[in-house]
């Protein structure tokens, strides 16, 4: 699976998108057609460019809901995503927030409020310029309040670097990384900063934005930013840094979490790593995914090349690392999980304070200064010492949105130009489901489809579907054809595609494939009007899981017969389906377009 850094397509999706989203709640019962939106984060978790310098602001995220769903927050573009799904992942209401300045940063889930945070950039070093808005919303995503940095010594908030949040007692605390006013050498550096938000009246109490804080935290240049509060009240961040220091730097303020000032007891620093590489070189060879506290200590996932000098004409493979130090700040202890491929940036998933999980996928050099990817997922155990299990593999991807533990199982999502799909791992392996949405006529098991037929213009030729309809309250008839029916008259086309299904995985779709014949097409054991229940397999299309709506008849032995849609068939296989003098026309030699 291939991915273009500077995607044109990813960009056009993202527009399209925003174009369509609505700007307020949309509950799915006033809805017409309430359906999760698509979107693209996949393999976003991986540091970009060729050269894998630096992180990103995270884009995508996941929180358990009050309703005991969960909850999907997206940044696309200049809007806000939030959806709300329930436990089957069925999308229950959609919002668009639309950005209120026009730099992301980044978002978290607290216990009482859920906060935004945005920025703009300030090239005038304008110390009355709003470079950092903190927004304040209630649970249900009313807007509460805000707090502002002005100035600040940013030029640019969010640069080459992340955004992450974490809280306690009242106070939230934001590490992130800017670029800095020009300094007397001419330059504008970049670096981390960090600051505290009193959340009862949104008021910042404490930060630092400028190099003379190395005993409290600082460091430069800063490609990605951790921050938690430990179970004793201390505030621990990480940065990965290329000056000051040159390593992966852990530090620990002493003054506790949920006061006014967070700087004036300083701390203690230790360093997981440290590379070759002049000071303030970008290239580091290395990436970080993950900062976790267990009982015993904090551990670090980071993927790295190992290498004794800096050759920036050939980029060797990262390998995987997790590194554990104890809360006395004394010991590193660092496990090795991989070697003899290149690695993604790791992601890290804690379970509890006794251990959790590290994964990362495969990748490899595609079009020059492209990386593609693969969707090997490989995971492993960590415990609240920092051992590792062993190494175990699954058919997965991974994106920017960090795992959360619900359930008891840890949870994502991933999109590839497609509604969500959701990720699931415990140690019983990784499971799939596909988000689905809400219509205005519910599908109910037990209601009724109407037997009916339908011809349809196959490349210039008549053929004729049994199909059955479903029909809204006004009336309305949608029609759903049989999966294998269609195959079996798409075979030996240019939109061929071959059926299978295994249990567990559900049904998968592959294109380009010649149909193999099961015996049951173009007829069923049963004739008339049938109940129907919802399609409940998922459907996977040339490997990658789909959120595409079905419905299922049931025989009188048992024995299920899956329909679905011609235009979502056409949608997701390639081939054009439009309506033309009052008659449902095929192309299997155009692709699919909503506009006919």
């Amino acid at each position: 699976m291939k991915r273009e850094i500077k995607s044109l397509a990813r960009r056009a999706l993202s527009l399209a998108l925003c174009a369509v989203m609505a700007l307020s709640l949309l509950p799915a019962a006033f809805a017409a057609d309430l359906q999760p939106a698509a979107s693209q984060n996949i393999n976003d978790q991986d540091y970009p460019y060729y050269d894998a310098n630096y992180a990103t602001p995270i884009q995508s995220y996941l929180y358990e809901n009050q309703s005991g769903g969960l909850t999907r927050v997206e940044c696309i573009e200049d809007a806000l995503l939030v959806e709300d799904y329930d436990s089957q992942f069925q999308i229950q209401a959609s919002r668009s927030l639309p950005l209120e300045l026009p730099r992301w940063g980044g978002f978290f889930a607290g216990a009482d409020y859920n906060f935004v945070v945005v920025g703009q950039n300030n090239k005038e070093e304008n110390n009355s310029t709003e470079v950092v808005r903190v927004i304040q919303y209630s649970k249900d995503w009313q807007r509460l309040g805000s707090a502002s940095l002005r100035g600040a010594n940013t030029t640019y908030p969010f640069d080459a670097g992340s955004l992450r949040m974490a809280e306690y007692g009242g106070y939230l605390y934001v590490r992130t990384s800017h670029t800095l006013y020009r300094s007397d050498d001419g330059l504008n550096h970049q670096c981390n900063m960090m600051f505290s938000v009193r959340q009862s009246d949104m008021t910042v109490t404490d930060g630092f934005y400028s190099p003379t804080y190395m005993d409290h935290g600082y460091a430069a240049h800063s490609f990605n930013q951790f921050v938690l509060v430990d179970q004793s009240q201390n505030i621990v961040t990480l940065d990965h840094a290329d000056a000051y220091p040159r390593a992966l730097t852990l530090f620990r303020h002493n003054t506790k979490a949920g006061q006014n000032s967070f700087l004036s007891g300083g701390g203690a620093r230790k360093n997981l790593l440290t590379y070759s590489g002049a000071i303030g070189d970008n290239y580091t060879g290395a990436g970080v995914g993950g900062l976790a506290e267990t009982s015993n200590g904090y551990v670090v996932a980071y993927d790295y090349d190992g290498r004794l000098s800096v050759d920036k004409t050939h980029f060797p493979d990262r390998d995987m690392y997790l590194a554990f130090v104890d809360k006395g700040l004394s010991n590193v202890k660092t496990s090795k999980l991989s070697s003899g491929y290149n690695t993604t940036t790791p992601v890290l998933a804690p379970t509890g304070l006794s251990g959790g999980y590290i994964m990362w996928n495969r990748k490899f050099p595609g079009a020059p200064f492209e990386y593609g990817y693969d969707n090997d997922l490989y995971y492993a155990r960590y415990d609240a010492n920092g051992n590792v299990g062993p190494v175990q593999t699954a058919t997965a991807s991974l994106s920017d949105c960090a795992p959360i533990y619900w359930n008891g199982k840890v949870v994502w999502y991933v999109t590839d130009a497609s509604a969500p799909i959701f990720y699931f791992l415990d140690d019983s392996g990784v499971t799939i489901k596909a988000a689905t949405g809400m219509n205005t006529t519910p599908v109910i098991p037990g209601q009724t489809a109407y037997a009916n037929t339908q011809t349809v213009l196959l490349d210039g030729k008549s053929v004729e579907f049994q199909t059955y309809a479903l029909k809204d309250s006004a009336g309305g008839v949608t029609n759903y054809i049989k999966l294998r029916d269609l195959a079996y008259y798409l075979n030996g086309t240019r939109a061929q595609f071959e059926v299978d299904w295994q249990p567990g995985r559900g049904i998968s779709l592959t294109s380009g494939f010649a149909y193999t014949p099961s015996g049951s097409e173009l007829s069923t054991p049963f004739s008339g009007n049938r109940p129907y229940s919802p399609g409940k397999n998922q459907t996977i299309v040339n490997g990658s899981p789909r959120a595409i709506s079905s419905i299922v008849l049931t025989d009188d032995n048992g024995g299920d017969y899956t329909y679905y849609q011609l235009r979502d068939m056409g949608r997701n296989l390639g081939f054009n389906v439009s309506w033309l003098n009052g008659q449902v026309v095929i192309n299997t030699n155009k692709p699919y377009s909503d506009a006919q």
